[in-house]
């Protein structure tokens, strides 16, 4: 079966823009890693017999990218997570489930397309503004938790054009076709072929009928001459 996400394709998108930067070179690993195994399974041999080596995540980098002040990081990394959570955490929440759910559907909608997610965000921003404006002139009081929503889905319509391109979907050119991989001979009467097996049917001549040899002899009386 082919692979409708391209995931080869975007891991080395990835991996040749990642540079140092140790987020992006993971994103890239882990798609390529996902396309090994991807590509055994189809081919049935299973896992792997040595694990893969991929680049930590960021919070085991923050804790343990050196030996000294391990706690006061630990200390530093919640405090960051909670700020950011409290910020942004359904926007980054809602922006995952948005990419999720066009990932299921990439066969029906197409690959993503980071730009035009982009130009709904940046549509939105202004729109948000012009809204303050007009509230603020008029002398409204909006509730807080009005405005903190609206702002979550800034956020995630944003965040998740960033997430489109940061997995690589820019190397995906060819739309959601799958590329041939097997050929498929259709034969008249009969169902439609497994594309896993090949079945080579070889015509057989049929059996020649023996011949019969008719000899003729010519009987020689003995005579006394």
């Amino acid at each position: 079966m082919a692979d409708l996400r391209q995931t080869r394709e975007r891991s080395a998108w990835v991996l040749a823009r990642a540079g140092r930067n140790p987020a992006a070179r993971r994103r890239g690993e882990r798609l390529a890693s996902r396309s090994r195994r991807s590509t055994r399974y189809e081919a049935g041999v299973g896992d792997a017999a040595v694990g893969e080596v991929v680049t930590p995540n960021r919070v085991h980098r923050a804790v343990y990218r050196a030996d000294d002040h391990r706690i006061l990081r630990v200390l530093w990394l919640a405090l960051h997570e909670s700020v950011r959570a409290l910020l942004a955490g359904p926007g980054i929440a809602a922006s995952w489930g948005l990419y999720g759910l066009w990932w299921r559907n990439t066969a029906s909608w197409g690959p993503m397309r980071w730009k035009p997610v982009a130009a709904v965000a940046l549509g939105a921003l202004p729109a948000l503004l012009v809204i303050v404006g007009a509230v603020i002139w008029m002398h409204h009081d909006v509730p807080f938790l009005a405005w903190y929503a609206t702002a979550q889905l800034v956020v995630a319509v944003g965040r998740m054009a960033w997430l489109v391109r940061a997995y690589g979907w820019e190397a995906v050119t060819s739309g959601s076709r799958p590329k041939r991989g097997h050929t498929v001979i259709r034969i008249s009467g009969l169902p439609d072929p497994d594309p896993t097996r090949i079945i080579v049917r070889r015509r057989v001549a049929p059996p020649t009928p023996p011949r019969t040899i008719i000899v003729r002899t010519t009987d020689h009386e003995d005579s006394d001459l």
